[in-house]
């Protein structure tokens, strides 16, 4: 009887592996997948709605920008 009841409860386990995603790490994912235009729009409108976001523009050189356009192409973006 023992041994029926454990290999009923062998057979009725499983393992399960399971992702949950923060609001944070949601947020972020959404972000990333967002067309260059409507990223622009979204932080407009977060700067506009936030007094304690500033706006600062990076100064690059064009050597940086040709790298950082060379890092997304051959990561296919």
């Amino acid at each position: 009887m023992r041994q029926r009841l454990e290999q009923s409860v062998a057979q009725n386990l499983k393992q399960m592996q399971r992702l949950i995603l923060s609001p944070q790490m949601q947020q972020a994912l959404h972000l990333l997948q967002l067309p260059v235009l409507e990223l622009g729009t979204l932080l407009e409108q977060e700067l506009s709605q936030n007094p304690l976001l500033e706006w600062e523009e990076a100064e690059t050189t064009p050597e940086e920008e040709y790298e950082v356009l060379l890092i997304f192409s051959l990561a296919g973006f």
